[in-house]
């Protein structure tokens, strides 16, 4: 299951079109054009079922350079 979300990066104004996916208990999967580095903080927007913002905070990272898992 794959969910269409932006994000930005806390303190900038940009948001980067991206997708969630491998949600669970523990966080989920964020697709980026390049890892992020750790510990970065999130504005995470979540379009359906409705609109939500939250923080989330960047600890992992795929080693295919695929994607991030926030928490």
């Amino acid at each position: 299951m794959s969910v269409a979300v932006r994000y930005r990066i806390a303190n900038t104004a940009c948001y980067v079109d991206s997708s969630l996916s491998e949600i669970g208990v523990g966080g989920a999967l964020l697709t980026t054009p390049t890892p992020l580095p750790l510990e970065t903080d999130l504005i995470l927007e979540v379009t359906p079922p409705g609109a939500a913002a939250l923080r989330a905070r960047w600890c992992w990272a795929h080693c295919g350079g695929r994607g991030n898992h926030i928490n």
